[in-house]
């Protein structure tokens, strides 16, 4: 038997002041309040778990488990309006059983709703867009079941892994939108049962050593990912259902440490289903391929290179449907036992680093692109300091 018990506290704030242009004194002086945050969330958490620990055998153990947590929860939201404050009682069972190569596990937890969905105000983003907080959203308490199984075989130098979960909520909370012939859309936040996702992957490896120097490996992935939730557009409700599908191969060689070469391909399909209410099926796929090359010659001097090719045939017009990204490093070796490096970089040499998604939502298809980090070169020096104690 074990027992334990633990305290925490912790305290997130959201700080945001908005202006708006002020004619008299030309200036950003004017102060939106209803579009300004003032937030601040205070959590105390008190936690006793009791737990019996059970050793089947040398390999096998199995352990059963009852949290009861107490959590007081202070929203404070200033700017005059009132604070809502949350108490929460509750027992989560869990257990995990263990086994060589082998685990099964059961969770449970309370997520808590997002204070800003809480506020108690109307606030209106833009002509397109306003928010209303629901002072009355409910804890979701989430419950989780993983499964893991891993294998490796040292003399076939095969290795496996198989990983699974299962995720299911009573009160998550959904944004219920109300669109009107403009395109203005008001949204408000309710609890809702219903959200479930699941997941399933695996992958295989095998290492095929050709001689003392010379590395040959393989490995195949796949993964499944299911995703259930419930939506509020207008007057329609029902569930939105995702399902993806991944596939992955990795192909790499080597010789000693002088030569290191790697080659990827990944495929990812995306079918979304609606349910309770008439929407159009969708379906998005994407292909990627690449590969890594590192190259250690002449002496002290290393040559690294890293290619990606993104493929998005259902990319509409306007947007970039593929993307070459490229990154360059020449590392050159010095001093003592190579302790000094001076490295020169280039990264996304062909300037296409963008991101693109297609995804659904409600009752819409959605495009989007995003710039992260474009082309840029870099310089760097390093310097390794090794201490060795008997």
């Amino acid at each position: 038997m074990e027992l334990n018990s633990g305290t925490r506290f912790s305290s997130n704030m959201d700080l945001a002041s908005t202006f708006e242009y002020n004619p008299s004194t030309m200036l950003y002086d004017f102060f939106l309040t209803n579009l300004s945050n003032d937030l601040q969330r205070n959590v105390f958490i008190q936690s006793l778990r009791p737990q019996l620990f059970y050793k089947i055998t040398k390999d096998y153990s199995l352990r059963i488990s009852v949290k009861g947590e107490y959590q007081d929860v202070r929203n404070e939201f200033n700017f005059g309006y009132e604070d809502i404050n949350r108490k929460y009682y509750n027992f989560y069972p869990s257990f995990r059983f263990d086994a060589p190569s082998f685990s099964l596990s059961y969770d449970e937890r309370l997520d808590l709703p997002g204070i800003s969905q809480m506020q108690p105000i109307a606030r209106q983003y833009n002509q397109l867009y306003t928010a209303i907080g629901n002072p009355d959203l409910k804890a979701n308490l989430v419950r989780t079941l993983n499964l893991n199984v891993y294998k490796y075989i040292p003399s076939k130098q095969i290795n496996f892994n198989l990983y699974s979960g299962y995720n299911f909520s009573n009160n998550g909370v959904l944004q219920r939108s109300n669109v009107n012939s403009a395109g203005a859309t008001v949204a408000s936040f309710v609890n809702r049962s219903g959200y479930r996702n699941g997941y399933l992957g695996m992958s295989v490896g095998k290492q095929f050593k050709k001689s003392q120097k010379w590395q040959v490996g393989l490995n195949t992935s796949a993964r499944t990912n299911l995703n259930q939730r419930p939506f509020i557009l207008n007057a329609d409700e029902g569930f939105q259902n995702s399902l993806d599908i991944g596939f992955g191969e990795n192909i790499n060689l080597n010789y000693g440490d002088l030569l290191s070469l790697n080659a990827k391909y990944d495929f990812y399909k995306q079918m979304t289903r609606y349910k309770d209410v008439d929407f159009a099926k969708v379906n998005t796929y994407t292909h990627s391929a690449g590969g890594e090359f590192s190259l250690r010659w002449p002496k002290r001097i290393i040559l690294d290179a890293n290619y990606t090719y993104f493929y998005n045939p259902q990319i509409g017009q306007g947007f970039q449907r593929s993307s070459h990204q490229l990154n360059l490093a020449l590392s050159i070796q010095m001093l003592k036992k190579d302790r000094g490096q001076l490295k020169l970089s280039v990264y996304d040499l062909f300037d296409q680093n963008i991101s693109i998604n297609r995804y659904a939502f409600n009752n819409a298809i959605g495009i989007s692109d995003r710039n992260i980090l474009r082309r840029y070169f870099l310089a760097t020096y390093q310097y390794k300091l090794n201490v060795y104690k008997k």
